[in-house]
């Protein structure tokens, strides 16, 4: 999803900070120039000011799509600050633009001459962290809004769990269907939500397990009343189970895909459209098979016959963001594998004192440049 970016002074020009995911910032095209980071952000510096001369606004420019990557740009008047963001050419250039505004407004915050780059990246970590974790939910929403009419029916809920994992068949009965399962969706069932990408409830107290490299993530949006139901759903739940982390409720809402999953596996079958339909509480719970993602839409306002023209209006609203969620999900993953990597090993011995500082709590996400 994310090749690197860079952030210049809007004023002068002058490199302030760059971070590299991918060789040469995802720009094969660009040559041996994309290698160097002072003559690649000179030169879309010149780009961005050479569009803004000759646009009417002044504005400059917003994008630009190469064969191999989109380019960025987000300005801030001030501090005067330019963002020039690389990303892959498949994502979403909505979802890339809200990206670079987050992390531009991050970096704004944190950015105090004469800041080391390397203590300035520590700095930036944890709001790249929360940016990219936020943008799944950000991109359901955004589809969830901008979901075609198709009166009377009407799209509530979006949700996508990533589990390439997931078999192509499941059997119908409960316990042989939660058998059947792929350990790590097995395990992600007593999860806490910290994993599942949900907002965590209960206790702040206690600390949350830490998340295992093969948990799936999930993330889910709704419309604004039916997040204000599902909300009080989860307190009434709440008060009933106690707080704390690690619980039955806790799980609830991969537990609660995955089984709506398998009711909907035993309903009505949409080929044309690898969908499986279910008409369930006066709506239409909706599943779309797109390995590695697998995406639930909940459809209110139809009849109890005939699944399909629910299960093609979630198609037709997520359709443009699947390829960028998949490359999301991919980034996210390489990000934890990072992070694993650069932890220490169990057992090992700690730093003495005054031997070369303390120990990080974020590992450094880009390459050493």
């Amino acid at each position: 999803m994310l090749h690197g970016f860079l952030v210049v002074d809007s004023r002068s020009g002058v490199l302030l900070y760059a971070q590299r995911f991918s060789s040469a910032y995802g720009l094969a095209s660009f040559g041996q120039l994309a290698h160097d980071e002072i003559r690649l952000s000179a030169m879309l510096f010149a780009l961005h000011l050479h569009a803004a001369s000759a646009s009417d606004d002044r504005g400059g420019l917003t994008s630009f799509r190469l064969p191999d990557a989109t380019l960025t740009f987000a300005a801030l008047a001030a501090p005067p600050l330019l963002l020039l963001l690389s990303s892959h050419a498949a994502a979403a250039a909505a979802a890339a633009a809200h990206l670079a505004h987050q992390l531009l407004a991050a970096f704004a915050a944190r950015h105090t001459p004469p800041l080391p780059r390397a203590a300035l990246r520590h700095a930036l970590a944890p709001s790249l962290h929360a940016s990219l974790h936020a943008l799944p939910s950000w991109a359901l929403t955004h589809a969830l809004t901008h979901a075609p009419p198709l009166p009377p029916l009407r799209l509530r809920s979006l949700a996508v769990l990533h589990a390439p994992q997931l078999p192509a068949s499941l059997p119908a009965s409960p316990r042989a269907f939660w058998r059947a399962l792929p350990p790590p969706l097995r395990e992600a069932r007593a999860a806490p939500r910290r994993w599942l990408g949900c907002r965590p409830r209960g206790s702040a107290r206690r600390p949350a397990p830490r998340r295992p490299a093969a948990a799936p993530w999930l993330y889910c949006a709704a419309a604004e009343e039916e997040e204000e139901k599902a909300e009080e759903k989860e307190k009434e739940k709440e008060k009933a189970e106690g707080e704390g982390w690690g619980g039955e409720g806790e799980a609830a809402p991969l537990r609660r895909v995955l089984d709506e999953l398998r009711v909907a596996r035993r309903g009505e079958a949409v080929g044309r459209l690898a969908a499986y339909c279910a008409w369930c509480g006066g709506e239409w719970r909706v599943f779309l098979e797109r390995p590695p993602l697998l995406v639930r839409g909940t459809v209110g306002g139809g009849a109890a016959e005939g699944g399909e023209p629910a299960a093609a209006l979630v198609a037709e609203a997520v359709q443009p963001w699947l390829r960028t969620l998949e490359l999301l999900f991919n980034f996210e993953a390489r990000l934890r594998a990072k992070e694993a990597s650069a932890r220490p090993r169990e057992g090992a011995e700690a730093p003495a004192a005054g031997g070369g500082g303390g120990q990080h709590s974020r590992v450094d996400l880009g390459d050493r440049q």
